[in-house]
């Protein structure tokens, strides 16, 4: 669904920017660091914090003054629980998938208009690429957001491309809409994705789709990895290995 941003709340908005700034990477956070994070005012962010702290959702160490998730997320835990599946259904041949190439494979999942981030298998590379757990990106920039947008339908893709801001992440990112209308049409043909440097530079991702039991588009299976550690005889293979990986992935979830 697209939303008209007058039926979004602000603040509200901002409450959930300053929570997705905590990761598996980044525990901890000053009042600086957050506004810098933000890049919220920080009367904003210490308004918006005290109120998270109150309701449990965030705490403060009285020793450091460093602010962390509080305890009050952690009912939300059980209502994920088609995440859940899905996590406990890809694991296996992420993990397999990882071994083999020792590249870092994540799982991502089409949420509103945005691509986010539920699950990863990492690399033990010591120069590898580090997805951040709860991450979100917008759908028109790179394989893995490209490859959810593709296979949503026409009338989301043109609502979707006529409203949002298409700001360039470098020089390879593809902000012409007429241009990344004909790249959804080669993903919807080819089955996959491809994006080299379009989000992070020198990096190059390959990413296949995950569909609900309706055929409706609900995730997608990328790796990813250093181009310095890319060749172009390795291509054919991580296409089939991913497309391998994500139609086992979608004949469980047909069959249950």
């Amino acid at each position: 669904m697209v939303m008209n941003e007058n039926d979004l709340i602000a603040v509200l908005q901002k409450a959930i920017r300053i929570l997705e700034s905590f990761s598996e990477d980044n525990k901890t956070y000053s009042l600086n660091e957050l506004c810098q994070k933000t890049g919220l005012a920080k009367t904003t962010v210490h308004r918006i914090i005290k109120t998270l702290i109150y309701e449990g959702w965030l705490i403060q160490d009285d020793y450091t003054k460093r602010y962390s998730i509080g305890y009050g997320l952690m009912g939300f835990e059980n209502l994920i629980s088609i995440k859940d599946n899905l996590i406990a259904i890809a694991e296996p041949e992420m993990v397999e998938m990882r071994d083999i190439f020792n590249e870092t494979v994540t799982l991502t999942i089409l949420e509103h208009e945005h691509a986010r981030c539920i699950h990863k298998a990492e690399s033990d590379h010591p120069i590898k690429l580090t997805s951040v757990v709860g991450s979100y990106m917008p759908l028109y920039a790179g394989a893995t957001s490209k490859a959810l947008l593709a296979f949503t339908t026409d009338d989301f893709i043109e609502n979707y491309l006529n409203h949002v801001e298409l700001r360039p992440y470098n020089k390879n990112t593809v902000i012409d809409k007429e241009a990344i209308k004909k790249e959804i049409l080669q993903i919807r043909r080819q089955g996959y994705s491809v994006s080299n440097s379009e989000v992070d530079l020198d990096t190059i991702t390959f990413c296949a789709p995950i569909f609900k039991k309706d055929r409706r588009i609900f995730a997608c299976l990328s790796i990813s990895m250093p181009t310095y550690r890319y060749q172009d005889s390795m291509k054919d293979l991580l296409v089939k290995d991913v497309i391998k990986r994500t139609s086992a992935i979608n004949t469980i979830i047909a069959g249950q």
